[in-house]
């Protein structure tokens, strides 16, 4: 936390400080080494729709932001929840940090590091 704190031009409200430091005893030592996320052969169907098929190969790299393109319907949001842990897949395995979390929840994952954020919120 030191580095965000002592950034003279990043001025904190009160109270924010704090609340990084809590923050930061719940975030994971962060990792140069290896490939944190990786996903194999994933596939998903819903009932008679086959949303992935057999997804050969996903790695997200250390410090990197990884994009995911592609047109409606074309399974970017299922394979993306199948990542992340709301959607359990049919096949395949999704390692996070060295670890096999295909079958883990969400909140498991979470633990580990993984978190996301949705596009709208729907109260």
């Amino acid at each position: 936390m030191a580095a965000v704190t002592s950034n003279p031009s990043l001025e904190l409200a009160e109270g924010q400080e704090a609340a990084l430091e809590v923050f930061s005893k719940f975030i994971p030592e962060q990792t140069y080494d290896g490939t944190p996320l990786v996903g194999r052969d994933i596939s998903k169907a819903f009932g008679g729709i086959r949303a992935l098929r057999e997804v050969p190969l996903i790695e997200v790299p250390p410090h990197s932001f990884v994009g995911l393109i592609g047109p409606n319907g074309a399974g970017k949001s299922t394979l993306f929840n199948v990542l992340n842990g709301f959607t359990t897949p049919d096949t395949g395995e999704i390692v996070l940090f060295g670890q096999d979390v295909t079958k883990k929840q969400p909140w498991d994952r979470a633990k580990l590091g993984m978190s996301r954020t949705f596009q709208a919120n729907h109260i």
